[in-house]
């Protein structure tokens, strides 16, 4: 839930911070991407996703995404091949979030065009905006 990735991401950096180092890499792939895309469209009227690189702090910290081209399943292939161990998550709301929702979602778009969940993370990447509506 939110809460529970807000605090998350403050230990991050306050662990940085505290290593004094100005970068930090998160996790994030391509699915997180795009439903983070969708959320701000459906819920707050925006198209915004996860960068791939933001500076935080007044540029005393930048914040990476490296995994950001892989998809959500390519990294769970790779962790069960390597025995890596999968982080218990102990939110109470974890199965209820607009997340969720959205994930549900893009399960039906996959099932539309098994490449359109694909397409609409590309799609961040081909706006034409003489084709959007918008204010002359």
């Amino acid at each position: 839930c939110f809460v529970c990735s807000w605090h998350r991401r403050k230990e991050l950096f306050e662990l940085t911070r505290e290593l004094n180092c100005n970068k930090l890499a998160l996790g994030h792939h391509r699915s997180d991407a795009t439903e983070t895309l969708l959320l701000n469209m459906i819920y707050h009227g925006s198209i915004s996703s996860l960068p791939y690189s933001l500076e935080m702090f007044n540029g005393r910290m930048k914040l990476i995404r490296p995994l950001m081209d892989l998809d959500e399943r390519m990294l769970l292939e790779y962790a069960e091949l390597n025995k890596l161990v999968d982080v218990e998550k102990s939110c109470p709301h974890e199965n209820r979030t607009q997340r969720e929702t959205i994930r549900k979602l893009i399960g039906s778009i996959e099932e539309l065009h098994g490449k359109g969940p694909y397409n609409v993370f590309k799609s961040m990447d081909k706006i034409f905006e003489e084709y959007l509506p918008g204010k002359d």
